[in-house]
């Protein structure tokens, strides 16, 4: 009898091992979730791309910088050469860096355009930090709305971006590639942040109509949590996904893979409320 449970207990380990390794059906069940994922915020980026063109640029053709102002009373300020300079940088730049992002990160044109890869990607970063250094200048030099807690936490996406930036580039010219390839997805994260305000503000928006918001100032519980969840939870959710997809079970693989199905529903949904309430009207 004592041989038999030892016997018992030595086979335990491998069977519980067994169930704990992803089968080959979960692993790209995971693999194509996230690609679905990134396929879907592609799409809704460059929605909000054209956007920016049509609607910034109208008003920029129209009447020059002092066209933004009618919309924002702080986009210009007569005088202000650094700061209106800044506001240009900041949204021409973040047009680049939008378009240059999705197409950084898209594995068919590293592998049959690698020089484009290296050419975008060096512009890639350098508008990052560019567009991060102005959103800097205009946040603490005019302000913005939500006052104090929305500064520090467009403030620390910046810091973000940048240190991100660097890590990204410092990876590349060591050749740690695997390191290179993850930091280049945090930085993706970081910089679609102005994007998941928007997004995730405008699904808020169908869903509660707007509780926890102060519209008079921008002030509230919800915009408050926003400012930092933009770009936190993203993050996070990534580092999850990552960190499943290399050491998971086939339970935490199946798990996370329904996550990000969610996070693609609700992607979905909030491109969908914002382009519909938000930008579409602007460039109609």
């Amino acid at each position: 009898m004592l041989s038999e449970v030892v016997l018992d207990q030595n086979a335990m380990p491998e069977a519980s091992t067994a169930t704990k390794s992803p089968a080959l059906w979960q692993r790209k069940l995971l693999s194509n979730a996230g690609r679905a994922w990134f396929a879907v915020a592609f799409l809704g980026q460059w929605i909000f791309v054209a956007y920016v063109v049509l609607h910034y640029g109208g008003m920029l053709l129209e009447n020059g910088l002092a066209g933004w102002s009618v919309e924002n009373k702080n986009a210009y300020v007569a005088g202000d050469w650094l700061g209106n300079m800044a506001m240009l940088a900041h949204i021409a730049l973040a047009v680049i860096v939008l378009v240059g992002g999705s197409l950084q990160l898209m594995p068919a044109v590293r592998s049959h355009w690698p020089k484009f890869h290296r050419i975008n990607g060096r512009v890639y970063i350098v508008g990052a930090v560019v567009t991060s250094v102005a959103g800097l200048i205009l946040v603490w030099g005019r302000g913005t709305v939500g006052g104090v807690v929305m500064q520090w936490g467009i403030s620390l996406n910046a810091l973000l971006i940048i240190g991100f930036a660097g890590l990204t580039i410092y990876c590349a010219m060591q050749r740690r590639l695997a390191e290179h390839q993850r930091w280049a997805l945090r930085l993706f994260m970081v910089v679609s942040a102005v994007w998941f305000f928007r997004i995730t503000f405008m699904l808020w928006m169908v869903l509660t109509g707007g509780a926890g918001v102060n519209f008079e100032d921008f002030t509230g519980p919800f915009p408050y949590t926003l400012v930092f969840a933009q770009y936190l939870v993203p993050l996070f959710l990534l580092e999850l996904f990552q960190w499943v997809k290399a050491k998971g079970t086939g339970v935490a693989t199946c798990a996370m893979a329904f996550t990000v199905m969610l996070c693609i529903l609700l992607t979905l949904a909030g491109v969908g409320a914002a382009t519909v309430a938000m930008w579409l009207p602007k460039v109609l």
